[in-house]
């Protein structure tokens, strides 16, 4: 029997797509039973000093609170039972109750970091708006910083309160609005005092993730810390950075910095 051009094309065609998909049986196969025999996940608390067990139960159980978000960062506890977080897909900052139930407390471009300032009011990097802003209880912002020298900041990240009450943010290009100019030539971290002033502490930074201060036990002394922000500066040169300065001069007690990544 004698097979047209066009006939023995099609059959030819037949037989790659049946090969093809029984190809992707026996691989999504081996997935499959690659994914079945991988060991469940568990959670466990390690710690690495004593003092952690002051601060967790032994017993701890990790849970899920809420679900449904897109891409959380900044959570922020609240004494009245509720966590503040931020969603940068939907951008929204919500209140997260323990029972997994949601309250949109803002609709707001890129939300990201929150922290609190000394009197438990709510301050977010809006990385759209290229603003430190302050929230109050019912969503309503203000725009506390939002340029340095006349020039707008990239997309401010992660921000904390430090013990002298001014507020401490990262200011990367991560999220810098697509269509729009950078106008500031590095990636700096600053400190915004509560009267409003900026002052740039350092450009020396190529990461942007989040940071806290911390007293440490029976010391005069305030650690800074930070997984990524300060991972290309040396501890000696964190040792003079200009933080500790105005730390030391607003404490009027001896301030180190140090590296911890």
């Amino acid at each position: 029997m004698t097979l047209t051009s066009n006939a023995y094309a099609r059959k030819k065609s037949l037989r790659r797509w049946a090969a093809s998909a029984f190809l992707f049986c026996v691989v999504f196969s081996g997935v499959a039973q690659s994914w079945a025999q991988k060991p469940k996940r568990e959670f466990q608390l390690h710690a690495d000093s004593a003092d952690f067990w002051k601060l967790f139960d032994k017993d701890a159980k990790l849970a899920t609170v809420g679900t449904g978000f897109g891409f959380t960062e900044g959570p922020v506890w609240d004494p009245a039972g509720f966590v503040y977080v931020s969603d940068e897909e939907t951008n929204k900052i919500f209140r997260l109750y323990a029972d997994g139930r949601k309250e949109e407390l803002v609709s707001l471009g890129d939300p990201d970091g929150n922290t609190y300032d000394r009197e438990l009011r709510l301050i977010d990097c809006a990385s759209e708006l290229r603003a430190i802003i302050r929230l109050d209880r019912n969503g309503k912002y203000e725009v506390l910083a939002s340029e340095f020298e006349r020039k707008k900041f990239n997309s401010p990240n992660d921000v904390v309160t430090g013990p002298d009450g001014a507020l401490y943010f990262t200011d990367p290009t991560l999220d810098l609005p697509e269509g729009q100019k950078q106008e500031i030539p590095f990636q700096g971290v600053y400190r915004l005092d509560p009267s409003g002033a900026v002052t740039l502490l350092t450009r020396s930074f190529r990461s942007r993730m989040g940071w806290h201060f911390r007293r440490m036990a029976r010391s005069s002394t305030w650690m800074t810390a930070s997984s990524e922000t300060f991972g290309c500066l040396s501890s000696r040169l964190i040792t003079r950075w200009r933080m500790a300065r105005f730390l030391e001069k607003s404490l009027g007690e001896k301030v180190t910095a140090y590296q911890t990544a």
